[in-house]
């Protein structure tokens, strides 16, 4: 038991030292030390990072491109289309695809950068030799080091005694002061912090598609969008080379935001620029295809002429070989009956003779022919051949 007690006791002394030497001892002057200030941001790095390999896993593992950017991006029967554009190029669609998902990171990073800044833990940053007075009021711990990049590798850090009384010239010379809070957990604040980052995704997202669309439409706004991603990422680096930054962005979310405005507008001028070549694309295409539909049509129109005169001669010729038939035929109808009437004639004539034969003198009566002789030889009709009716009655059918 005696030796167990020692040997607690030792590595109570060991994480005690550990700690001090890691996280520096307390000072009496803030609730902790500036390295587990440090600490503390390295975790919401690694949080962070944590954050983005997820939304990269999602992004690749699922289509969530039509959900983030609704008439934006859509998929339809396995085909993707840009603003109802389809996108056949497959180096296009990796392009779009890849400013959509580097909008998403930024704007991911965007929000949980202020749910850190304004639900967990809290920061600002204050340059010159004034006492950092509105931190202190809010019970934020500061601390002070050289305006100097040997301070990143010496991590000399003082604290900043906040229950001294305000002074301009606090600071013998120009230092940056640090100061950092926790914030205490409130379930009013958190609703109403989350409601305001799903509200900046919404219009992150839907200010991307109306720019996106505008630029697409015009080439002013297109250089417009150029002109002020150029502006902004400018500002930002006189700013830094001025020694000015601290000044403007005097927190870590301030910070990701002025990072985050440059590439914005950078991704919105190049997926502006694939839209106006895919319109380009599907105008020329459109103008092709009425084309192609043009020149088919007359090349039928042409072959259906070609091959309806070819028809109208044939038939006329048709009509003429019938009009020759017809002609030819009723030219040997008219010739039959020629014949036909000509032997009705001959018949009917030498039946005349038989008769005025037969009715000579010397019988009686007044023409010296009996009543009854007259009545049986001088019949009405002409006797006629059978064979010569039936052809007579062949011919009057035709």
């Amino acid at each position: 038991q005696a030796l167990r007690g020692t040997c607690v006791a030792a590595l109570q002394r060991l994480a005690t030292a550990a700690m001090a030497i890691l996280f520096g001892e307390s000072n009496g002057l803030t609730r902790f030390s500036y390295f587990e200030y440090q600490a503390l941001m390295f975790f919401l790095a690694i949080f962070m990072c944590i954050s983005l390999t997820l939304v990269e896993l999602a992004l690749k593992r699922f289509a969530l491109l039509p959900m983030l950017f609704p008439g934006v991006f859509s998929i339809r029967e396995k085909r993707f289309y840009f603003y109802d554009i389809e996108v056949r190029d497959v180096s296009v669609g990796k392009k779009l695809r890849w400013e959509a998902t580097m909008l998403a990171r930024i704007t991911f990073c965007v929000i949980l950068s202020y749910i850190w800044e304004f639900c967990i833990f809290t920061s600002a940053t204050q340059v010159g030799t004034a006492f950092p007075a509105e931190p202190c009021n809010l019970g934020m711990d500061c601390f002070a080091s050289e305006l100097n990049l040997v301070t990143i590798f010496r991590r000399d850090h003082e604290p900043v005694d906040c229950k001294a009384g305000a002074n301009d010239n606090f600071f013998d010379q120009k230092v940056v002061v640090s100061c950092i809070a926790f914030i205490e957990p409130n379930a009013q604040l958190w609703l109403m912090h989350v409601a305001i980052a799903h509200s900046q995704v919404q219009l992150t997202l839907k200010a991307f598609g109306v720019l996106v669309w505008g630029c697409g439409q015009s080439k002013i706004v297109h250089r417009v969008i150029a002109i002020c991603g150029v502006v902004s990422g400018l500002f930002f680096i006189l700013l830094f080379g001025a020694g000015v930054l601290t000044q403007f962005i005097s927190s870590w979310l301030a910070f990701v935001m002025s990072l985050s405005l440059p590439i914005f507008f950078h991704t919105v001028w190049r997926c502006a620029t694939i839209l106006q070549n895919l319109w380009s694309e599907e105008s020329r295409r459109a103008q092709d295809s009425i084309e192609a539909n043009l020149a088919f049509a007359l090349k039928d129109l042409t072959r259906a002429r070609a091959e309806g005169t070819d028809e109208a001669e044939e038939e006329l010729l048709e009509r003429q070989k019938q009009r020759r038939r017809d002609k030819k035929k009723g030219n040997q109808i008219t010739t039959r009956m020629k014949e036909t009437l000509n032997s009705l004639s001959t018949v009917k004539m030498a039946g005349l003779l038989s008769i005025s034969s037969k009715g000579s003198p010397g019988g009686s009566g007044e023409h010296g022919v009996d009543e009854e002789d007259e009545e049986e030889s001088f019949p009405i009709t002409p006797a006629i051949p059978t064979d010569q009716k039936e052809e007579t009655r062949k011919h009057f059918e035709v």
